[in-house]
Formats: C-alpha cells, sequence, structure tokens
C-alpha cells in the first residue's frame, strides 16, 4: 500500500527558515509512514521573470495541483497576523474539504476565537479599533477558530490538537504537527 500524501498547509512558507522547517515537517511525515507534500517544493519555470501577478497564478494553480495529489492535509492553525490563522492555510483546508479529503489542524495558541478577538481589542482600546469591524458581533462558538474553519477539522474523531508551547515558538514547535500525524497513521491505517 502506498504512504499517504499529506499536504502540509501553513504560514511556514513565510518563515525565514522554511527549508529547515520544511525537512523537519518531511522527516516526521516519513518517520510516521507517510510522504508529506510541502508547498515550496514548487519548481515553476521562469519564474523570476514572470509578473507578480503571474507568479501567484502559478504558486495558486501548483499548490492546487499538490492537494489533488494528496491524500489530505495537516494543517497549521496557528493565528498568524493576527487572532485568526493564515488565511492561505483556511483556504487549503476549504479546497481538501471540497475535494472529500480528510483534514486535520493544530494550533500553538491555547483559547478561542472569541477570546482572543476580546482581548486584542481590550489591548487596542476603543480609539484603535477598526471602523469597519466596530460594533460588530464577535464569534462565539467555543472554537479555536471561525466556525467554518473549526467544524471542518472535527472528523474522524479527531478534533484539532491543541499545544501550549514556549512563547516565540508558536510556528515552529511541530508538538501538535506529530499529534497530527498520529491521526493520520490511525485514518490510513499505516504501521
Amino acid at each position: 500500500m502506498p504512504k499517504p500524501g499529506i499536504y502540509l498547509a501553513g504560514p511556514e512558507v513565510f518563515l525565514p527558515n522554511v527549508k529547515d522547517i520544511a525537512q523537519q515537517k518531511l522527516e516526521l511525515c516519513a518517520s510516521h509512514g507517510c510522504r508529506g507534500i510541502f508547498p515550496f517544493d514548487a519548481e515553476i519555470a521562469n519564474f523570476d521573470n514572470l509578473t507578480p501577478q503571474q507568479q501567484a497564478t502559478c504558486i495558486n494553480e501548483e499548490n492546487e495541483r499538490m492537494m489533488h495529489e494528496a491524500d489530505c492535509v495537516v494543517a497549521n492553525c496557528t493565528p498568524f497576523r493576527s487572532v485568526s490563522m493564515d488565511i492561505g492555510t483556511g483556504y487549503e483546508i476549504g479546497f481538501m474539504r471540497g475535494l472529500g479529503k480528510p483534514v486535520f489542524g493544530f494550533t500553538n495558541v491555547a483559547g478561542s476565537l472569541a477570546e482572543r478577538t476580546a482581548q486584542y481589542n481590550d489591548q487596542l482600546g476603543p480609539k484603535s479599533i477598526d471602523p469597519y469591524t466596530a460594533g460588530t458581533d464577535i464569534e462565539n462558538f467555543d472554537l479555536f477558530e471561525n466556525l467554518m474553519i473549526g467544524v471542518a477539522l472535527k472528523n474522524f474523531d479527531c478534533d484539532v490538537v491543541v499545544t501550549t508551547v514556549v512563547k516565540g515558538t508558536e510556528l515552529t514547535d511541530l508538538r501538535g504537527f506529530e499529534a497530527c500525524l498520529k491521526h493520520v497513521q490511525k485514518v490510513f491505517d499505516v504501521v
């Protein structure tokens, strides 16, 4: 039986040490009997000669091709640049759900979206709140993220893996990722 292919979604592609993180994740996948598919692996011909919009289109098409190839996704849902997860990772979760493929996720920040949003608003104070969102409701379903993501990750008797990590390692600590790999092994009956 071939090793299940796991699309590795998350904001790690933006980190300065992306190649190191990718290598660590790929090695962890292999040690769990799986094949990691890291988006950074894409080789696009003449990439530097393309306009930024053409580059974006090529990256999108290549990532979607890799998701079609994968059997499931493990997504890093740790908040990134806001109280919420990386929006591109959210898209990838939705894309894989739309393909009918299993989705697994982890976050290295505990607490619900409502708690993080309220804390963020308290830190900013009333004069700093975005005028476009002032007076709007805060979603409160006691989920780690927006309900569409939180519910999408409740599958196969597995919920999102929440790991509390040392401050400053939120995007690099891989314990939650490894816990997701154990769920993948169970679902795909990998020994």
